[in-house]
C-alpha cells in the first residue's frame, strides 16, 4: 500500500466544479445535483431543481455521463459519492466538484478511502469555516490517500459497495411499506375512495366489516363533501401537542433511548420522556419533517410531540400530521418557527372511530415490519462503518471482511 494525492488520480478530464449561478427553476429542464443531494455514499437520482438548457450548455465541462466522483464543496464539505449511469446527462451546482478518476484507481474504492476517519479529518482541517465550511480544489487535490494494488482496491470497494447496497435496498423497502400506508390513509380519509365506490355502486374492494364502516353518501360542510355521519374538527381533536424538553449535548448520557430532534434522531439518552409509539416534528431550526418512534424516546425542546391521542392512534396521528404544510405556519425570521397554537385554525373531517381503529390494525403491521427493516440496517450500517477504516488502513485483510460478511448473512 502506498500513499499518493487525490490529485495525482484524476484522468484527463481532471477536476471541475458545476453550475456557478443556475438561475430559476426550469421545469423542462436539465436536473441538478445539489451538495444535499449527495451523502451517505449515494446521490439522490430524482433532484427536485432543473436549469435551462441553455445554462447546461454554458457548463456542459460538468455534465455528468456517470462514474464520477463527486464531492460536496460547502455546507455538508466532504460528503462523496459516484454518480450512478441513470444521472447521465445531469449537471452539478458549484458547491459540488467532479472528480474524474483516472485507470491507476477504482472510483468507488476512491469514494469509500474519502469518507475514512484520517481523510475526514485531513478536511476539515483544510475547510474554511469563516461562515460554513468550504472546501477548495486545490487542498481537495492534496487529500493524501492510501492505495493498494488496484485488484484490491476492487475487492475492498466490492465489500463495502455490498453493504451499502444492502442498506440502500432496506431503505428502499421501508419506504415502500409507508407508501402503502400513507395511500391506505390518503384513500380512506383525504380522498374518500370507498364512500365514492359506493355512491357509485362499484365495490369499495375491502373485507365487509370494513366496508360496512363507511356510509353511501356524501353531505356538505365547510369542508365541501365530506362522508354523511362524519363531523369536521380542530387537530386538537385527534392528538393534543406539547413542545419538547430541554437537554443540552453535556448533559446528555448515552443509552438506549434515541433523542429527537426537529431534523430527527441526534443520539442517544440513558432515559426516555416519552413512551412508543409517539409522534414528532419540528417546532424550531427545521419545519415540516414528521418521525413516528417505535421505542420510548427523547423529544428535544426544538420539537412538538404528541403527549395525548384523542380520536387519533399514534400512526393515524403521524399521517395526520404528514398531510400538513407546517412550512407556511412559520413564525421565526432568521430559524423557522412554528407557534403550535397557529395550528389550531387548521380544519379536518373526523371519521367514525371504529375506521380509525380498523386503519390502525393494518398500518401497523406495516410499521412493525419497517421496524424490523430499521434494526437491520442499523445493523448493516454499524457493521460498515466498523470495516471501512480497517480495510482503508490495512488492519483487516479482505478474506477476513468477507468471512465476517458472511457470518451476518450479507
Amino acid at each position: 500500500m502506498r500513499e499518493v494525492l487525490l490529485g495525482e488520480l484524476l484522468s484527463d478530464k481532471g477536476i471541475t466544479y458545476g453550475v456557478v449561478k443556475p438561475g430559476d427553476h426550469s421545469p423542462n429542464g436539465i436536473p441538478l445535483i445539489k451538495a444535499a443531494d449527495v451523502g451517505n455514499a449515494r446521490v439522490n437520482a430524482s433532484p427536485a431543481f432543473r436549469i435551462s438548457q441553455d445554462k447546461h450548455q454554458e457548463h456542459c465541462r460538468t455534465e455528468l455521463t456517470g462514474g464520477e466522483l463527486l464531492i460536496t464543496l460547502v455546507g455538508t464539505a466532504g460528503q462523496c459519492a459516484i454518480a450512478p449511469v441513470e444521472i447521465k446527462g445531469f449537471n452539478v451546482v458549484r458547491v459540488v466538484g467532479v472528480f474524474s478518476i483516472g485507470p491507476i484507481a477504482d472510483n468507488r474504492y476512491i469514494m469509500y478511502a474519502i469518507q475514512g476517519p484520517r481523510s475526514q479529518s485531513h478536511i476539515r482541517n483544510v475547510c474554511n469555516t469563516t461562515v460554513q465550511a468550504t472546501l477548495n480544489l486545490g487542498d481537495l487535490k492534496g487529500l493524501p490517500l492510501n492505495i493498494p494494488p488496484l485488484a484490491e482496491q476492487k475487492a475492498i470497494a466490492h465489500i463495502l459497495g455490498t453493504l451499502d447496497d444492502k442498506i440502500e435496498l432496506n431503505r428502499k423497502t421501508n419506504e415502500t411499506l409507508e407508501a402503502m400506508a400513507k395511500a391506505l390513509f390518503k384513500s380512506w380519509f383525504v380522498d374518500f375512495d370507498p364512500v365514492r365506490a359506493k355512491v357509485e355502486g362499484r365495490p369499495t374492494g375491502l373485507p365487509a366489516e370494513i366496508s360496512d364502516l363507511f356510509p353511501d353518501s356524501f353531505e356538505d360542510s365547510e369542508l365541501g363533501e365530506i362522508p354523511s355521519g362524519w363531523d369536521v374538527g380542530g387537530l386538537e381533536e385527534f392528538l393534543v401537542l406539547q413542545r419538547g424538553f430541554d437537554l443540552p449535548a453535556p448533559q446528555r448520557i448515552k443509552g438506549a433511548y434515541p433523542v429527537v430532534a426537529a431534523s430527527g434522531v441526534s443520539g442517544t439518552h440513558n432515559e426516555p420522556m416519552a413512551f412508543a409509539p409517539g409522534v414528532v416534528t419540528g417546532r424550531s431550526g427545521v419545519l415540516g419533517k414528521v418521525f413516528y418512534i417505535q421505542t420510548d424516546f427523547f423529544p428535544l425542546n426544538t420539537t412538538l410531540w404528541a403527549k395525548e391521542f384523542r380520536l387519533a392512534t399514534p400512526i393515524y396521528g403521524y399521517f395526520i400530521l404528514c398531510d400538513i404544510d407546517f412550512v407556511v405556519f412559520n413564525a421565526g425570521s432568521a430559524v423557522p418557527t412554528l407557534n403550535r397554537n397557529h395550528l389550531g385554525s387548521l380544519r379536518f373531517p373526523l371519521p367514525l372511530k371504529a375506521l380509525v381503529v380498523s386503519f390502525t390494525e393494518v398500518a401497523v403491521d406495516l410499521m412493525k415490519r419497517n421496524e424490523g427493516i430499521v434494526a437491520e440496517i442499523s445493523n448493516l450500517s454499524a457493521i460498515r462503518d466498523a470495516l471501512l477504516p480497517k480495510l482503508i488502513s490495512g488492519e483487516i485483510r479482505i478474506p477476513d471482511a468477507e468471512r465476517m460478511l458472511g457470518e451476518v448473512g450479507v
